[in-house]
């Protein structure tokens, strides 16, 4: 079999735990008859960018591609660069896989997992951080404390600066490069605080639209991942968490090579030596360790710490914390060390302590100190609790507790007897060996099915039904007749309470209904069928309202809109009248800013299907039939649920404009409309939400002085009353009564369903 294993790095050149383990078991794979080679970035100023060169070695090949970001276009580069994939692909299809081992893709290119899937070349991916939830890898924010997972808005202030990096910040960078390459040493010490700063920097709104886009590609890789290996408990709740399928993620210890402890010979000390191995950064505290050294008894106790002082993400500033505390009596910096002297270091020592306040998954030091008979002092979080036993092979303290950590460390002073108790409950872990056979199982497996690329649902259907039963199962006969048929259709039953759900379950089958607890509304129930179809892994929603039918290619034509133009986030075709077809309803909302007035030009025109072409700008499209990208929902949300009916639309559409999507009616795509189906248009009711979510729209959208927003918000109580007094059909003094409780509900701050 033909494997490639793919990581952001490789000894000698990196010499981190990832990279350490996918040598070891590109070497086991090798060993055990698989044909093996590994794509890997390397970071060489000296060649041109995107440079691939294949470096033979013992055992295997390695395809390395030169990505020093010298050109970067802005921070999407740092996580997706087509260019990236364009360079290396010829290089992988000449080679062939039957399989693809994701190991890490920072440096790299989300797209990679979504190119070999597409050339039906499975992938397993070994999650070995949370990189694809988190640009920084760890799940620690700005202020060195856990998070507790991705949200765009969050992400963009904890990634600051970098998060809204465009082309000017990208040459920055490049200039900051330049700098450290013709002045050997430290950097000046205004750079360095110039980094420190943008690095605390929060961004601003195009971080966050950024990162929704990031997390979005992140969910298509999950899609098209045959299955992701989990090395500890905590990575899989995570990634579970975050919407994976729960059956592709697979338990799998990270085996390790034994064979440079066979054989150790451990150094004895009349004191306690306790050790730290590792990049001495924030993330993995070591300042804590240190702090907590302090309180034992210098004579007894010493403290060792192998590694450099590294920044966090640009932040330096770490390296102040630690300055005082290293030049403390009994402690000693080694600096780093080559990774084959790991055994040699670790037979030194007597105590492993390993501190981290970020939520580690499965530490190849923790794993190698076992091999080496060391007992860990470690955090009582994540995958440390899962590899170190309290009181049987290890001792465990809360994470961060200064005090608590040096208890611990203490009682292996007092107690004589702890330290040889703790190394005989050790357990050898995983061999390497062991590890590749489990591998290679998984690779035949995912093989075996690799007939097709996992294609997630580009374009998903949801139909909200609510007391319109006949009418719901009219558009849904009308979306299964579409030259282009939905990929899946989602009807959701609004809590109709009319038997509406018992009848269309066994009809659509149970994947196809999603039942609401209570009415939440068009903008709620609407929302519950977007996140389903998100959840689903749609790149596009089609939401339709109940009482709408479509002509056989406006699925398609609005589709091709939305795919001709990235800079389009919402389009919806033109709305007739389904009892007189050739009577536009809608062809796209105004809206003005000034007077807060909204209206519909088109109503009421004659369709002329051969003057209608291409996709005309508008500030709004109906809600009733709206096709949104999976990219404008995740950077700016769904509906507005305190809408709960009316105006949900309109109020959308703008947020999506105010974040730089275009909005369009797509002249050539029809919708038939009954209207009324589920609040009557000359019901009272409907007066109410008018008035109060119009002048809510008003207030979220037309900032301006108090006196403008006070005769903006009585033209609209003017327009709304002169409605409800001038149109046929409507009850006077129950529409006035109702406009009067809109009002009033308006400025108690009262939204939702009202009464």
């Amino acid at each position: 079999m033909r494997v490639l294993l793919v990581s952001h790095g490789l000894p000698p050149h990196s010499r981190g735990g990832t990279e350490t383990y996918v040598e070891s078991l590109a070497l086991a794979l090798a060993a055990a008859g698989e044909t093996v080679r590994v794509l890997a970035r390397e970071r060489d100023p000296s060649l041109p960018e995107r440079h691939v060169r294949i470096e033979p070695r013992e055992g295997f090949d390695v395809l390395f591609i030169n990505n020093t970001f010298a050109d970067s276009r802005g921070f999407a580069d740092a996580w997706k660069n087509a260019r990236l994939g364009r360079a290396a692909l010829p290089f992988i299809d000449a080679f062939a896989p039957d399989v693809a081992h994701v190991h890490h893709l920072t440096c790299l290119s989300t797209d990679l997992v979504a190119a070999l899937d597409g050339r039906g070349v499975p992938v397993v991916f070994t999650l070995h951080d949370y990189w694809l939830m988190c640009q920084r890898g760890q799940l620690l924010d700005r202020e060195w404390k856990p998070c507790d997972g991705p949200a765009p808005d969050r992400c963009a202030s904890c990634l600051g600066v970098s998060a809204e990096a465009g082309p000017f910040l990208a040459r920055a960078a490049q200039a900051r490069r330049a700098i450290a390459r013709w002045l050997p040493g430290p950097l000046p010490p205004v750079v360095r605080a110039f980094e420190n700063g943008a690095a605390k920097r929060p961004a601003a709104g195009v971080g966050a639209a950024a990162l929704s886009l990031r997390l979005s590609e992140v969910r298509e890789l999950a899609l098209r991942a045959r299955c992701f290996l989990c090395p500890s408990e905590t990575m899989a709740e995570r990634m579970g968490a975050l919407g994976v399928d729960p059956s592709k993620l697979l338990r799998q210890p990270l085996g390790i090579d034994h064979r440079p402890f066979l054989g150790l010979r451990r150094k004895l000390s009349p004191t306690g030596r306790f050790g730290f191995l590792g990049s001495l950064m924030v993330s993995k505290a070591p300042h804590l360790f240190l702090e907590a050294f302090r309180s034992l008894p210098a004579a007894r106790a010493s403290a060792h710490l192998f590694g450099d002082v590294v920044s966090y993400h640009g932040d330096d500033s770490y390296r102040g914390v630690l300055g005082p505390l290293l030049a403390a009596p009994g402690v000693r910096l080694h600096g780093p060390f080559p990774h084959s002297e790991v055994a040699r270091v670790l037979a030194a020592l007597d105590v492993l302590v390993v501190p981290s306040v970020w939520l580690e998954n499965s530490p190849l030091v923790v794993r190698e100190a076992a091999l080496a008979g060391i007992p860990v002092v470690a955090s009582d979080l994540g995958g440390l609790r899962e590899l170190v036993r309290h009181g049987v092979d290890g001792l465990l303290f809360p994470p961060g507790d200064v005090g608590a950590l040096a208890g611990s460390m203490r009682r292996f002073l007092d107690e004589p007897d702890l330290l040889p108790r703790l190394r005989g409950g050790l357990r050898k872990p995983l061999t390497i060996e062991a590890d590749a056979e489990a591998v290679r199982g998984v690779y035949r497996r995912v093989a075996a099915a690799r007939c097709a690329p996992a294609q997630p649902p580009k374009l998903v259907a949801v139909v909200l039904n609510y007391r319109t039963l006949a009418r719901t199962l009219a558009c849904v006969a009308s979306l299964e007749q579409s030259e282009r048929r939905p990929d899946a259709v989602l009807v959701v039953d609004n809590d109709s309470a009319d038997g509406s759900a018992a009848f269309l379950a066994p009809k659509l089958g149970p994947d196809a209904l999603l039942h609401t607890e209570k009415n939440l509304g068009f903008s709620g129930g609407v929302n519950a069928g977007i996140s389903e179809a998100l959840a689903r892994g749609a790149r596009q929603v089609l939401l339709l309202n109940g009482d709408i039918g479509l002509a056989p290619r406006s699925i398609g034509v609005l589709e091709a809109a939305l795919d001709a133009d990235p800079s389009l986030g919402v389009v919806g075709p033109v709305v007739l009248s389904r009892a007189n077809p050739s009577v536009v309803e809608t062809d796209g909302i105004s809206w003005d800013r000034r007077t807060g007035r909204m209206r519909h030009p088109g109503f009421g025109a004659r369709y002329e299907p051969e003057r209608r072409q291409g996709v005309r700008p508008v500030d709004g499209v109906s809600g009733a039939c709206v096709l949104l990208s999976r990219r404008l929902i995740e950077a700016v949300g769904p509906f507005a649920p305190e809408y709960f009916f009316t105006f949900e639309d309109l109020e959308l559409c703008l947020r999506a404009r105010a974040a730089g999507f275009g909005v369009g009616c797509v002249e050539e795509a029809v919708a038939f409309h009954d209207g009324g189906a589920s609040l009557s248009a000359h019901a009272p009711r409907r007066s109410y939400f008018a008035v109060r979510n119009h002048l809510m729209l008003a207030r979220d959208h037309a900032p301006g002085s108090r006196p403008e927003r006070l005769g903006r918000a009585a033209t609209i109580v003017a327009l709304n009353a002169a409605h409800v007094l001038l149109r046929s059909g409507v009850p006077k003094v129950e529409g006035m009564a109702a406009l009067v409780r809109g009002v009033l509900d308006f400025a108690r701050g009262r939204s939702g369903p009202g009464e």
